[in-house]
């Protein structure tokens, strides 16, 4: 659309950039969509009038047909760049009924070469014929670069059909950093006191489409950027050229992709698949997206999760030779497809991830941690002679790093505080960097380009109760505080058990949903996780401090079962009349272990990931996924019509009379529902997408009523820094 305003405007605390469709809100640059851009432009306009949405219909969208939804849907981007979602009380744009929309700030013009608002007058613009665009469709060709006067547009997508929208989760890597997040301590450390704010250098957004984004990669010339991301339903393996905007969804094994990485000077993006039962790789042709992904498999090398680049024919691979070893670094040669060991470790709980090379091309730097221990490692080796350099304790706060410089490193807080923390690796001094953002990865390119991802957006959760065949909507919203993490049934009618975080701790109420009225029933330090309530006693199944716990809510008496090295999956434990069931990992092996409530003595079942009494018998699962129906003495009888992959690494299992539902993640971000009717022995699995209503962990079923936790969508955006951010001036 062909617009006479000025090329710089000044809306309140807003800069608008006429030329290169975009909001300048102090650092920060908001690349516009065009669309939203038009929409923006014609309201200024005609800003002393109401605008209907049919004049919007006849003059923006000239010559296609859209519905009503469609214009207000940018509408709602336009007021949410702005940052003016406050209806009742707008600041740049009001509805009316029936009339349209206003705008409301007279913009003020900028004299070009400076800062300063000038006394030029505002024309309107007359609406052209043939306003241009700029369609970045799923799937399309390649990107070529445009030409320089065309805006870096965001991406417009042709979306077949919505799916439902849930929390993140990444495939082997992002599960093992989702691990730590769930199950480690906070830190209870000396912090340092933070720096004053390092001056981080303006950025552009380059994708702020609402949908979660992680596992950033870029090329070696910050041309092309790679991410697994949920956007708008569609969820998978991303490209996006960071000239032109454009962006595809790449075509993946059904089980959904994860660790992008390019190599071969960026003209190739390498993959893993998580689901497909077996340990593979993929490399994809970026300049032929039609083509098919090769797919190569790694001989010894089993569940590869993470890649890094080292130059045309080598890769680094954190991956295991065999199940019970730790995941630890190899160097992979792609020409000769041979491999040998890169970083090593003794210790069977090891996971190696993170691996980035340094500015120089000299050294890698890796993040360890280990499951049994709060602690985490940095490790610095000597490319050439594979020799470990260097090695850093640090606190399990740690989220991704990066090299600032040959000297520095830079990580980022993984609990989404707005702090960095500098590594100096000539004095192993680590100095915290307080920052205006929390940012979630930060990513060099080779020719020194910088690249983030913003931290999430975290919204208060809802929490929701319906039938537990799924069969029909939704039938109650709950209305709890919003200090509410969890809600769980319980066998007291009209009453539920609700967690909180509180600012100074963490709580189990008891909690009537008509009343809003709270018993309190534990309170601690720690984070609390529900997990179960007996049938029939005052008794419930914590997790805490990574441990398994009985809390008697009559007498608040609690009764530790697990210690802090024990490796227990929570989602797979049962709670029954007479014992608790549990499933750990013990140097390679699942066992299931079973607690007999009354004597406190424990007995283990080796094999199981899954074990649960069911009418003077028991189910159970094994390694390999296979799910049984056992007798009395433990011994197989008949195996069920329900089958996982083997090793899947996120499970939730629940029993309810005779009813066995089973949430498997997907590497894809989304989830399996698997069902058994153990009657019938009918099965039904349904895929559902990256949000529905489930989360592994805040899931709960009681006589055939499910609670669940349904959070907001969440929503980071990916931006490139003019410069390398977070230098002392």
């Amino acid at each position: 659309m062909s617009t006479n305003l000025p090329s710089t405007l000044q809306l309140n605390d807003i800069v608008l950039d006429t030329v290169q469709q975009a909001l300048r809100r102090g650092d920060e640059t908001i690349q516009l969509e065009p669309r939203v851009f038009d929409v923006l432009c014609y309201l200024l306009a005609h800003r002393e009038r109401y605008v209907s949405l049919q004049e919007l219909h006849e003059q923006v969208w000239v010559g296609r047909v859209v519905s009503d939804t469609a214009v207000r849907r940018t509408i709602s981007k336009l007021r949410a760049q702005l940052q003016d979602t406050n209806l009742e009380q707008p600041v740049f744009i009001r509805s009316g009924m029936k009339r349209g929309y206003q705008w409301l700030v007279e913009p003020v013009a900028i004299t070009p070469g400076t800062d300063q608002p000038s006394a030029a007058a505002l024309p309107e613009a007359a609406p052209s014929a043939s306003p241009a665009r700029h369609h970045f469709a799923i799937g399309a060709e390649p990107a070529t670069p445009e030409s320089p006067s065309t805006p870096v547009g965001r991406t417009l997508f042709a979306v077949a059909h919505r799916r439902w929208l849930w929390l993140l989760s990444l495939a082997v890597l992002f599960a093992v950093v989702l691990w730590a997040v769930t199950n480690q301590r906070p830190d209870t450390g000396s912090a340092t006191e933070p720096a004053p704010d390092s001056l981080a250098l303006p950025y552009q957004v380059l994708l702020d489409i609402p949908g979660l984004k992680t596992n950033l990669a870029v090329s070696d010339d910050g041309q092309w950027l790679s991410f697994i991301g949920a956007l708008e339903g569609m969820q998978g393996l991303f490209l996006q050229h960071t000239e032109t905007g454009r962006l595809h969804k790449v075509e993946t094994a059904a089980g959904g992709a994860h660790s992008p990485e390019f190599i071969q000077q960026g003209e190739v993006l390498l993959y893993g698949t998580a689901d497909t039962g077996t340990s593979s790789w993929h490399m994809q042709d970026v300049g032929d997206l039609q083509l098919p992904a090769k797919k190569i498999g790694l001989d010894n090398l089993q569940s590869p999760a993470a890649f890094l680049s080292l130059g045309t024919n080598q890769v680094l691979i954190s991956a295991q030779t065999e199940l019970t070893a730790p995941h630890t670094y190899y160097l992979y040669d792609l020409e000769q497809q041979s491999w040998q060991p890169f970083s090593y470790s003794p210790d069977a709980n090891t996971f190696d991830f993170g691996a980035r090379l340094s500015p120089n091309g000299q050294q890698v730097a890796l993040l360890r941690i280990s499951r049994l221990s709060s602690v985490s490692l940095i490790l610095v080796f000597d490319l050439q002679s594979k020799e470990l350099v260097q090695q850093i304790p640090l606190s399990e706060n740690i989220g991704f790093l990066e090299w600032q410089d040959d000297n520095h490193l830079l990580l980022t807080h993984r609990l989404g505080k707005p702090i960095l923390y500098r590594v100096n690796l000539v004095s192993q001094a680590i100095e915290e960097l307080a920052t205006t953002k929390p940012w979630w990865q930060l990513m060099r390119s080779r020719n020194d380009q910088w690249f983030g991802i913003s931290y999430p957006t975290d919204e208060s959760a809802r929490f929701f109760q319906t039938a537990v065949t799924l069969e029909q909507a939704p039938q109650r919203l709950f209305n709890v505080p919003a200090t509410a993490k969890e809600l769980a049934l319980s066998h007291t009618a009209g009453w539920y058990y609700l967690v909180e975080l509180q600012p100074d701790s963490w709580s189990l109420a008891h909690f009537d949903a008509s009343s809003g009225e709270r018993v309190e029933l534990y309170a601690t330090k720690d984070p609390i996780r529900f997990i179960q309530a007996h049938p029939s006693q005052p008794l419930v199944l914590l997790g805490l401090q990574g441990r398994l716990a009985l809390l008697d809510t009559s007498s608040g008496a609690l009764q530790w079962v697990t210690n802090s090295q024990q490796q227990v999956a929570y989602n797979s434990s049962y709670l029954s009349q007479e014992a608790l069931y549990y499933a750990e990992e013990r140097a390679g092996r699942w066992q299931v272990t079973r607690y007999d409530l009354t004597s406190g003595q424990q007995s283990a079942v080796v094999g199981y990931r899954f074990l649960a009494p069911w009418q003077q018998q028991y189910l159970a699962m094994d390694t390999d996924g296979q799910f049984w129906r056992l007798s009395a003495e433990l011994e197989p009888l008949q195996p069920l019509p329900l089958k996982l992959l083997a090793n899947q690494l996120h499970l939730r299992m629940l029993l309810d009379t005779d009813q066995l539902m089973v949430v498997a993640r997907r590497s894809d971000l989304g989830f399996d529902l698997h069902r058994l009717d153990l009657h019938t022995q009918q099965a039904t699995t349904q895929i559902l997408s990256q949000g529905t209503l489930f989360s592994l962990r805040y899931l709960n079923v009681v006589n055939g009523t499910l609670v669940y936790r349904d959070n907001p969508p969440e929503n980071s955006k990916i931006v490139r820094f003019e410069g390398t951010p977070f230098v002392h001036q």
